[in-house]
């Protein structure tokens, strides 16, 4: 009986660890882990970083910069001035360039060291610089036009007293 007795005890040793062990497996199993949560944490914060930077992603949308205006800064001796308010003001670029012509309209404004004048007083002013300077080559003229049309909107001129 001993025998019998001391199998007895064996098997229902085996039976509580085989139990316990997977009492334990079952824990184990529904006990979250620190890698896991380390997982989800990451999860989180790259959900969170393609939200924001799904947000501003407009900001680094393509766009197209349109020149609406284009210049030319050239010399008063370099430049015939218009003779009326529906001639043309012509220039050469560089000695062997071809002649640029670009027409003023009623719209064109006119402006001699940073002021505002008429057409006649525009004209007048340019003859007393250029009677002025006639050997000096100090005073800018600066052709502003409208790219599409071509169409002069400001002519300035600026001399330089030096």
């Amino acid at each position: 009986m001993q025998v019998t007795s001391t199998l007895r005890q064996e098997l229902a040793w085996e039976r509580c660890a085989i139990k316990s062990i997977n009492e334990q497996q079952n824990r184990e199993a529904f006990r979250p882990r620190s890698n896991i949560r380390k997982q989800m944490k990451n999860r989180t914060a790259f959900a969170a970083l393609a939200l924001v930077l799904g947000s501003i992603g407009s900001a680094w949308a393509d766009r197209v910069i349109v020149q609406p205006e284009g210049s030319y800064e050239l010399i008063l001796s370099e430049v015939w001035l218009p003779r009326g308010v529906s001639s043309s003001v012509i220039f050469k670029l560089c000695p062997a360039c071809t002649t640029t012509s670009l027409h003023v309209t009623r719209e064109t404004a006119y402006f001699v060291n940073g002021a505002a004048l008429d057409f006649p007083d525009f004209l007048e002013a340019a003859e007393a610089i250029r009677q002025m300077s006639r050997s000096h080559q100090m005073t800018a003229v600066y052709v502003f036009f409208d790219v599409e049309s071509r169409l002069v909107k400001r002519l300035e001129i600026d001399h330089f007293n030096g």
